[in-house]
């Protein structure tokens, strides 16, 4: 069989549909099970640039890079199921190296759903090292409330018209002390309370309820679906005032939100989480949510050849 000719070009805005189509297919391949019902999220729209790969001018892979303000490059990678070569996923690695090199970013952090053995044994064949881990974990339904208990000086309620920006603060202030911090943004908060404020629940001190030091985002959507096909319902934004923790807090805002979700008529509750965070991990194994996804950041620092190297251009790579 003769050999395949591959080469690398930058992506340009009318490989959208080609970029975003590759994407799909290696994120079914690699996580079918976990296919959001509206479709995977865009990867045209999340990266700064983007790479194709062609085998004999066909495009089957896609590298993309964001170049995080705080100076490493973010990565993803999809390949084509049935051109899952040794050399093809080789070649993508190597795009990643290339990109950063030529933005000056010595560090990159590359994102790696844990079925896709195809891209982490490249990964691994070219020094990235594992970094972190964030679960996808999802509790079944079961019978009756959670328990919540009450604290003295401290009271659970929904979150009021006029106090987004006092709540945005409050999740920019308990997120600013966690792995890979990234500020949010009004408008992104805005976004997930549009229609759903009604799950929002802060926890404020009974002496000044303009306080906010905890938050829990219950959000359902019977629309959408869960990875076990049961009504979209998922615990987002669970945070605790570092001057609030270690009185339980954190678990009777969660148990505020199961609740609140099996009310609303969820048979399943997924959220995410930082495998590196124990505390949060041990809590949420607690009260039965077990991991059901993982996807691996690996990381990977350049050398000073690497960085001197410019790879500018569509390279041709028989």
């Amino acid at each position: 069989m003769e050999k395949k000719k591959y080469t690398v070009r930058k992506g340009e805005p009318h490989d959208l549909v080609t970029i975003e189509a590759l994407w799909s297919a290696s994120q079914d391949a690699d996580t079918a099970a976990f296919r959001p019902s509206s479709g995977w999220w865009s990867l045209v729209a999340w990266a700064d640039e983007t790479r194709l790969l062609l085998a004999d001018h066909e495009p089957i892979g896609v590298v993309a890079v964001v170049f995080d303000e705080r100076g490493y490059v973010e990565a993803r990678l999809a390949l084509a199921p049935v051109h899952r070569e040794k050399e093809a996923a080789d070649l993508l690695i190597e795009q990643v190296t290339a990109l950063a090199a030529e933005a000056g970013r010595a560090q990159i952090r590359l994102s790696i759903p844990s079925l896709a053995q195809w891209a982490l044994e490249a990964a691994r064949r070219h020094g990235y090292t594992p970094l972190r881990a964030i679960h996808m974990m999802l509790r079944p339904a079961l019978e009756g409330r959670l328990p919540v208990a009450t604290l003295e000086d401290v009271q659970i309620r929904r979150i009021r018209p006029d106090e987004d920006l006092a709540v945005l603060n409050a999740l920019n202030r308990a997120w600013s002390t966690t792995w890979n911090f990234r500020p949010i943004k009004l408008e992104s908060l805005e976004a997930d309370l549009r229609g759903q404020r009604d799950g929002f629940f802060v926890a404020t001190p009974k002496t000044d309820e303009a306080q906010i030091v905890g938050t829990v985002h219950a959000l359902f959507d019977p629309t959408a679906q869960n990875p076990d096909q049961q009504p979209y319902a998922w615990i987002s934004n669970l945070t605790v005032d570092q001057s609030q923790r270690g009185k339980g807090l954190g678990r009777i805002l969660l148990a505020t939100g199961i609740n609140y979700l099996k009310e609303k008529g969820a048979g399943s509750i997924a959220l995410g989480v930082d495998g590196g965070s124990i505390a949060p991990m041990k809590l949420y194994r607690s009260v039965h949510f077990e991991v059901i996804r993982t996807v691996d950041i690996l990381q990977y620092v350049l050398t000073s050849d690497e960085m001197a190297t410019d790879r500018r251009g569509s390279t041709a790579l028989a």
